[in-house]
C-alpha cells in the first residue's frame, strides 16, 4: 500500500477519481477476493431484486442499454452500470436512464473509502461497487450490469445474475482469456449462476456456454430455437419468443444489422 497517496480533502469528483487511479497498484487485478470483502462489508448483497449481466464480445453496451430502456418503459426503476465512459465519469452509473450526480458518487466513494480499510480496489472495482451502493441506496427494481472484460473473474460478477445475457463472442483480450474462442467463452460463461436463465445472441453458442449452463441448472434461451428475429424489408422487424405470436417492432435506433441481433436478446431478457 502506497503510503503517500492521500484522500481528497475537497468534496471534488475530479480530485476522487484522481485518487482512485492511485490506490491500487494495479490498472487491472482479476482477484475477487479483494472485491468481494468490501462488497459484504458494505452489506450491498442483494442490490436489486432482478439482476442481469451482460457479458461478451459484441454489442455488450448496446444490449444493457437496451435491456434498461425497455424496463424503464414497463414501469421499473433501473439501475444501468456500463464501462468505459466517453465523456463523464456520471455516465457509467445511471438511474432511470439519468447519469447520477457527481454528489451520490461522492457519496458512494465515501462509503466504499471507509469500508474498504486496508484493502487496495483498482478504478474499476471502486465503479462497480459505488453502482452497486447507488442501485441498493435508490431502491432499483432491476440492475443492469455490463461486464467490464471477461466475466468470470470481472468486478460485476459478485453480484449473482438472475438473467445471464451473452451477446457475440470473438477473439478479444487474449492475455487474459485466453487465444481461443472456446476458453474466451468459458470465461464469459461465468457469469452465469445456479438456477439462472441464460439468453444467447449466438444461434450456435459455444460449447463453454452449453456446458457452463448444463453445469448450473440454467435454463437455456438460444437465438434462432427459444426465440426468433426476422428483418423485414421496410427496416422493421419481427420477434417472436417460444410459442408466443410474433410482433413486428420498429428499427432498432442504431446503426449496423447486428444491432437486430442485440436488439432480440435484449427483448428476451424483458
Amino acid at each position: 500500500i502506497q503510503k503517500d497517496i492521500i484522500m481528497p480533502s475537497q468534496p471534488n469528483l475530479q480530485s476522487w477519481l484522481t485518487y482512485l487511479e492511485a490506490i491500487h497498484p494495479l490498472s487491472m487485478d482479476f482477484k475477487l477476493a479483494r472485491i468481494q470483502t468490501v462488497y459484504e462489508r458494505m452489506n450491498l448483497s442483494k442490490i436489486a431484486p432482478l439482476i442481469i449481466t451482460v457479458a461478451g464480445t459484441n454489442g455488450k453496451g448496446s444490449t444493457s442499454t437496451t435491456i434498461a430502456n425497455l424496463y424503464y418503459a414497463h414501469g421499473k426503476k433501473v439501475g444501468l452500470f456500463t464501462s468505459p465512459h466517453i465523456t463523464r465519469f456520471n455516465e457509467r452509473i445511471r438511474i432511470n436512464l439519468c447519469e447520477v450526480s457527481d454528489e451520490l458518487l461522492i457519496e458512494a466513494f465515501k462509503a466504499i473509502e471507509i469500508a474498504r480499510e486496508e484493502i487496495t480496489l483498482t478504478y474499476f472495482e471502486f465503479a462497480t461497487l459505488a453502482a452497486f451502493y447507488l442501485f441498493k441506496r435508490e431502491a432499483v427494481d432491476v440492475a443492469v450490469l455490463e461486464v467490464g472484460l471477461g466475466g468470470r473473474l470481472d468486478s460485476t460478477n459478485i453480484a449473482d445474475a438472475d438473467i445471464a445475457v451473452i451477446t457475440p463472442i470473438g477473439i478479444d483480450h487474449t492475455a487474459q482469456l485466453g487465444n481461443t474462442i472456446t476458453k474466451i467463452a468459458a470465461e464469459k460463461a461465468g457469469i452465469i449462476k445456479m438456477n439462472a436463465k441464460v439468453i444467447t445472441a449466438e444461434a450456435t453458442p459455444n460449447i463453454s456456454i452449453i456446458e457452463k449452463a448444463k453445469a448450473e441448472k440454467a435454463a437455456l434461451f438460444i437465438n434462432d430455437h427459444a426465440y426468433h428475429y426476422e428483418i423485414l424489408s421496410n427496416g422493421e422487424f419481427s420477434y417472436q419468443f417460444k410459442d408466443n405470436a410474433a410482433i413486428t417492432l420498429p428499427a432498432p435506433n442504431l446503426l449496423g444489422q447486428h444491432q437486430y441481433q442485440n436488439a432480440a436478446a435484449a427483448i428476451t431478457a424483458l
